[in-house]
């Protein structure tokens, strides 16, 4: 039988290539999205970082932690963002969440 869901929280990930693109996304199930975005990507790809983040603000977080890399001068594509060293998604991901958690204690 497997696990049950969580439904009060998301990952928020950041999974690189070999080409040094980071995509950073959310899921239920990061090692399952990760086995699915490799199925016909030519790219190993491999988890940076993922971190729980309460259900209500992931996309925020999300779409917060890709500003505040595209603001950093790293270019990109909806999700899929250029030349990304681990530390600074790790950090965008991290800063991200923290700003969110700020704005909802307030």
């Amino acid at each position: 039988m497997p696990p049950k869901q969580d439904l009060t929280h998301r990952d928020i990930y950041a999974l690189a290539d070999d080409r040094g693109r980071v995509k950073i996304g959310s899921s239920n199930d990061v090692w399952k999205r990760k086995d699915n975005l490799q199925t016909g990507n030519a790219d190993e790809l491999r988890l940076v970082h993922a971190e729980k983040v309460e259900r209500s603000i992931a996309s925020k977080v999300e779409r917060g932690a890709r500003k505040i890399l595209k603001d950093n001068g790293h270019s990109g594509v909806r999700e899929w963002i250029n030349d990304v060293p681990d530390d600074d998604a790790r950090d965008a991901i991290r800063t991200a969440h923290d700003n969110q958690r700020g704005r909802n204690q307030k």
